[in-house]
């Protein structure tokens, strides 16, 4: 078989963007290296000297290529990690999220009928599925990234909002109707704190 469904790694890059996340980040990485994505690229904004998310960033430094963004907002992490990433198709998945196997497989799949794709999700503190109109139930060809645009860093929490309604202008995604993103409000983070 060729083309992106064929062996070895995926041809992804997958983009987890973070601020204060080791209580999360592990299972976070854990379940985004187990789909087996061509590069893991991190986007961490570190809060103080003392956050304890550089330590848990060094064991995975054989695994994952960490971009310390210095300015504050998702979308500016967001944005940087893109700048990064090599692969022609792009993932997200935000630190206090978890994919499910078979994530990366089951949305290259979908990209057949569409240049992006969208799959549900389940909020963790509810039983609550719904389709993931978000960056971490996303896959994306990279051109199709390009074609919407960067996110908007006068936005902060509405940047990903933003971004989706453009994308959804320039047309529809293809539509995963199964549970593949586990999708974790810690109460620390910019979606739990409006």
């Amino acid at each position: 078989m060729t083309g992106p469904l064929s062996e070895g790694p995926l041809p992804v890059s997958v983009i987890v963007i973070c601020r204060n996340a080791a209580s999360t980040l592990r299972a976070c990485l854990d379940a985004v290296l187990a789909q087996q994505p061509a590069e893991v690229i991190v986007a961490w904004t570190p809060i103080d000297t003392d956050d304890p998310t550089k330590a848990l960033l060094d064991e995975f430094q054989d695994c994952v290529r960490v971009l310390e963004v210095l300015k504050p907002g998702i979308a500016v992490a967001r944005n940087t990690g893109l700048a990064a990433a090599r692969a022609p198709y792009i993932a997200w998945c935000d630190a206090d999220d978890r994919w499910r196997a078979g994530k990366l497989t089951q949305q290259l799949k979908a990209l057949a009928d569409a240049p992006w794709s969208v799959c549900q999700l389940q909020k963790s503190d509810s039983n609550e599925r719904v389709m993931g109109w978000t960056p971490s139930a996303m896959l994306a060809t990279r051109a199709f990234i390009d074609a919407v645009g960067p996110w908007d860093t006068r936005f902060n929490v509405a940047a990903d909002h933003d971004w989706m309604v453009r994308a959804k202008r320039r047309c529809d995604a293809a539509l995963v109707d199964t549970v593949l993103v586990d999708k974790g409000f810690d109460g620390q983070n910019a979606s739990a704190n409006r």
